[in-house]
């Protein structure tokens, strides 16, 4: 079994290795690469969003031209759908 204390020479009270370039890393990198994360983040976030309510925007108007169609083809249905909806609800709210 190999040793894996023996190749390191971290002794208590000194600072951490260096990174790979040689230098120590510094709290402020440190804080700019998590502020760089951050802004990265949120943008994703924001794109993935507007991406998804422009999909829902089509999507409901998609389904209000294939209502407006329906009430056309046949509205006598589409009333009478909608005094019976008018009905349930009417009723579940008097309770």
């Amino acid at each position: 079994m190999t040793d894996l204390t023996s190749d390191h020479s971290y002794t208590p009270g000194q600072p951490a290795s260096p990174g790979l370039n040689g230098e120590h890393p510094s709290f402020a990198d440190a804080k700019d690469k998590a502020e760089q994360a951050e802004a990265s983040l949120i943008a994703a976030i924001r794109d993935a969003l507007d991406r998804r309510t422009q999909e829902a925007r089509r999507w409901a108007a998609d389904r209000a031209e294939v209502a407006r169609e329906a009430v056309q083809e046949r509205p006598a249905t589409a009333i009478l759908g909608a005094l019976g909806v008018g009905m349930i609800l009417g009723l579940l709210a008097s309770r």
